[in-house]
């Protein structure tokens, strides 16, 4: 399994490319489950939460990417 090690640091993102920052990941990835039709397992992220998880995931970038 990759690690999310510099995940912040690999810009653009996707196999492709097709995405300039993690945050538009984020994006992608929250809008694509809310159209998803099974609920129990959804996990909705409003505007403050995607901000908060991209903060999170750029934790995980060492003091020398920054």
């Amino acid at each position: 399994m990759p690690s999310l090690r510099e995940i912040g640091c690999a810009a653009p993102c996707m196999q492709n490319g097709s995405l300039p920052a993690l945050a538009a990941v984020v994006d992608k990835h929250a809008d694509l489950n809310l159209n998803r039709r099974v609920a129990p397992e959804c996990i909705t992220l409003n505007p403050a939460g995607r901000r908060d998880l991209v903060a999170f995931l750029q934790t995980l970038e060492s003091a020398a990417a920054r």
